[in-house]
Order: structure tokens, then C-alpha cells, then sequence
């Protein structure tokens, strides 16, 4: 049955694990480039502050968007592997 849906044992943990992976390096890129940017800032103090502060609030705005749907597909892919067990256990109890 799984080779018809090509689906693989573990393929779901494998891929809730790499999504949870790819979300914390990209929150740990946001700090450092955002703290980057701000030493940069204030070691030179230059005409541009409001801008870039301007941009980096729109980076950080950006990603916190990326982070909710990364979550998002981490709790639906959890919820479907929770109800498709629930369904694959009650197709076994009524068969046997």
C-alpha cells in the first residue's frame, strides 16, 4: 500500500524535523544579520540610521511571517499523521 502513494516510513517525522531545522537557522540568521547591522549602525553613525532601521523592521516583520507558516505546516502535518492513525486504527479494529 505504501509503494501506490509513494510514501515512505519516517518520510513525515523526516520532514516535520527539517522544517523544524530550517526555522531555527532561519531565526538564528535574522539576530545575526540584525545584530550585525545595528554594530555596523552605531560604529558609523551615518545619515542612513532611519532607513535602515526602517528595513529592518520590515526583514524581522518578513520572517516572523515565515516562522508562523513554517508552524503552521508543522501542525498540520502532525495533526493529519494524529488523525490518519486514528482512522488507520479504527479500519483495523473493524476488520478484525
Amino acid at each position: 500500500m505504501s509503494d501506490i502513494v509513494r510514501y515512505r516510513p519516517g518520510q513525515i517525522e523526516a520532514a516535520v524535523s527539517t522544517l523544524s531545522g530550517n526555522l531555527n537557522t532561519i531565526k538564528q540568521q535574522t539576530e545575526d544579520r540584525i545584530n550585525t547591522g545595528n554594530q555596523y549602525v552605531q560604529t558609523n553613525q551615518g545619515q542612513f540610521i532611519e532607513r535602515f532601521n526602517e528595513l529592518n523592521q520590515e526583514y524581522a516583520r518578513v520572517t516572523e511571517e515565515v516562522h508562523q507558516t513554517i508552524n503552521h505546516i508543522i501542525s498540520a502535518v502532525t495533526e493529519a499523521k494524529a488523525s490518519n492513525a486514528a482512522r488507520d486504527l479504527r479500519s483495523a479494529s473493524s476488520i478484525g
